[in-house]
């Protein structure tokens, strides 16, 4: 699960000339000009969110990468109320057995060694201008479908271990989904589905369904703001951006932008001259733009379970949760790790110690292991672009390399170490 902030004072005012929700679209990186249906349909969205008395439910559907979680952000700035809190849930990252306590929270003491309480993602958005983003929704796990439905339907939900306590919400739902119209309603409840559709619901084009004049308008926004300061780019790339398909639509146009820049950049620091994007780069950036296969080694605990939880699963899941978020920040020194988590060191390596034994692996290598599926599932996302790792990471290149070289004992141990350099190898892109 991630969860960002956003208020009031990150949106741009409109610029002279410029309609206010286009203004909006812009402050959050979506770029909708040179295509009338994109402005048609943020039009939409924008007439019935300013018209819809009190909080507001939209449905996006469309293929990844087309810019939903953007479009999202740009409706949360729609609302004419004060703007709160922007909340983002990644819906197939959440466990079965922990999504209760990840969507909706938990009271102190309901799980062991738990001294503090635990606030979900709802609770975060729940005061008015507040808005939670579901992304990719249908892959929400089926025991929590009927609360959602309750917060929905009734406006209020219970906490993990709070019976009888009941919280209000009030904030608004964007849900999102990359399944087609027909998988999705085929197996998500119709009863559900309408009410994550109750404002409006609309369907993102994409990239090979938008106009070439909207294309030409994104790679120049791309220049503009992906790639930051003054670069150039032949127009033999700009003719192959211009008519490639990208599987994964405007995310992979932007990470091959990306990767080109890199390239101008390194070769500029050289000449002399200024940065300029070439078919030689091309050439050497399609090279290596194979999507690399992930299976995180872990996955039996997130699959959905056939027979019930026990507490003491239920309490390691959401143990390796809490762990997997602090080995994003801290990485795996031990100390550093219990002190995040408000434990001792003693808790952490037996907590540690039961989850490789459940898991099968060896309780000395686990913290590695986990810190290793971290990088390579990051890696793949950035198509194996390190310094785009760093920066979706949030730490130093010198951290990530640092990172690689400490999951360097597993190497050669299987076969999913796609993505993942050792800490001396030269960087590609």
């Amino acid at each position: 699960m991630t969860v960002r902030f956003q208020n009031s004072r990150e949106m741009k005012a409109p610029q002279s000339g410029v309609p206010e929700w286009q203004a909006i679209l812009d402050s959050v990186g979506f770029e909708s000009r040179g295509d009338t249906n994109i402005a048609k349909l943020a039009y939409h969205l924008w007439v019935l969110i300013r018209q819809t008395s009190g909080s507001f439910r939209i449905l996006l559907n469309g293929p990844t990468g087309t810019g939903k979680e953007s479009m999202a952000k740009g409706v949360h700035g729609f609302q004419p109320r004060t703007i709160g809190n922007f909340v983002v849930v990644n819906c197939p990252l959440l466990m079965e057995a922990t999504a209760h306590t990840s969507l909706f929270g938990a009271k102190i003491g309901s799980f062991t060694d738990q001294k503090e309480e635990k606030k979900g993602s709802f609770e975060l958005a729940a005061h008015a201008g507040d808005t939670i983003f579901l992304d990719e929704v249908d892959k929400l796990p089926p025991p929590v479908r009927s609360q959602l439905y309750r917060v929905l339907h009734e406006r209020t939900y219970e906490r993990f271990g709070e019976s009888g306590v009941v919280r209000p919400f009030h904030g608004n739902v964007v849900a999102a989904s990359s399944a087609s119209a027909d998988q999705f309603s085929h197996h998500f409840p119709q009863e559900l589905l309408s009410r994550l559709a109750e404002t409006g619901e609309v369907q993102m084009p994409g990239l090979n369904e938008r106009k070439e004049e909207h294309r030409r308008a994104l790679i120049d926004h791309g220049l503009r703001h992906w790639i930051g300061g003054k670069i150039l780019m032949d127009d033999d790339v700009r003719a192959f951006l211009l008519r490639e398909d990208f599987p994964r639509n405007v995310r992979g146009l932007k990470t091959t932008m990306n990767q080109l820049a890199c390239y101008a950049k390194e070769d500029a620091e050289s000449t002399k001259k200024v940065p300029t994007m070439t078919m030689e780069h091309l050439g050497v950036v399609q090279q290596f733009q194979i999507q690399p296969s992930f299976t995180p080694k872990h996955e039996k605990l997130s699959e959905p379970a056939s027979e019930t939880i026990t507490l003491e699963q239920a309490e390691l899941m959401t143990f390796k949760e809490m762990l997997m978020t602090s080995i994003g920040r801290h990485g795996i020194n031990q100390s550093v790790l219990a002190r995040e988590m408000g434990i001792n060191r003693n808790t952490l390596r037996e907590k540690i110690r039961r989850l490789s034994e459940q898991e099968e692996i060896e309780a000395g290598t686990y913290l590695a292991s986990l810190l290793r599926d971290l990088l390579q599932r990051v890696l793949s996302e950035c198509a194996g672009n390190r310094q785009l790792a760093a920066a979706k990471l949030k730490i130093p290149v010198r951290t990530l390399y640092n990172w690689m070289g400490k999951t360097a004992i597993l190497e050669g141990k299987n076969d999913t170490n796609q993505g993942v350099v050792s800490a001396d190898e030269k960087v590609v892109a």
